[in-house]
């Protein structure tokens, strides 16, 4: 279980960091990462609620693709102790406090075991570093 600061709950949220945020996919796994803007003038993240609840945040899709109930129960496990894992490690992986993340499951994930989920979700992290990087 993610703590309560790292859970994205709000549906606006959801919607906002898929619409707006990087994405980057793998065999089990596609990740969005929406980071605030911040205003050049003031110095500070435009949307202080997130930062000051100690995000980063994540929020899970599993859909009905990836299998029944009981199969897409278990891929959010999966999904969320890669996630915990990754926050309690966060070793060549660039997440901030005030990111949003989106990772949404594919069926692949369903067979998948959670050290190969976790290693992919860290890839995508990665690769969205590094193009949040060759853009700037």
């Amino acid at each position: 279980m993610l703590p309560a600061p790292h859970r994205l709950r709000s549906s606006a949220a959801f919607a906002r960091t898929i619409k707006r945020g990087r994405k980057k996919g793998s065999r089990t796994v596609v990740v969005y990462v929406l980071e605030p803007s911040i205003p050049k003038k003031l110095g500070k993240v435009s949307n202080p609620r997130i930062d000051s609840w100690g995000g980063p945040q994540m929020g899970l899709v599993v859909s009905k693709a990836v299998g029944n109930s009981v199969v897409r129960h278990n891929t959010a496990r999966k999904i969320r102790a890669a996630f915990s894992s990754i926050l309690d490690d966060r070793s060549g992986v660039d997440i901030e406090s005030h990111h949003t993340i989106v990772i949404r499951a594919l069926s692949n994930s369903a067979t998948a075991t959670t050290e190969e989920v976790e290693k992919d979700v860290r890839s995508c992290l990665r690769r969205i570093a590094k193009q949040r990087a060759d853009s700037q």
